[in-house]
């Protein structure tokens, strides 16, 4: 978001964040098979109420998995 927003950019660049390292998760696609992914948790220091979890792929292998099983859906 840094490199397309000046007003993020601004803005992260002054906002504390604290070291943390993500949860490796696998999940079993039916299609894909197994996919290892990152799960972040952000909770907002002003608002602690609030949670966004964000997983990412964990590897190479596992981006290839989702890719190919997002492709297949556009061509399906």
């Amino acid at each position: 978001m840094s490199v397309v927003s000046p007003e993020f950019r601004s803005w992260w660049s002054e906002y504390p964040v604290r070291r943390f390292r993500p949860a490796t998760i696998t999940v079993r696609h039916p299609r894909a098979g197994p996919i290892e992914l990152e799960v972040f948790q952000l909770r907002p220091v002003e608002y602690p109420n609030l949670l966004m979890a964000v997983q990412a792929p964990a590897t190479p292998v596992a981006a290839g998995r989702i890719a190919a099983v997002l492709a297949a859906e556009q061509i399906g």
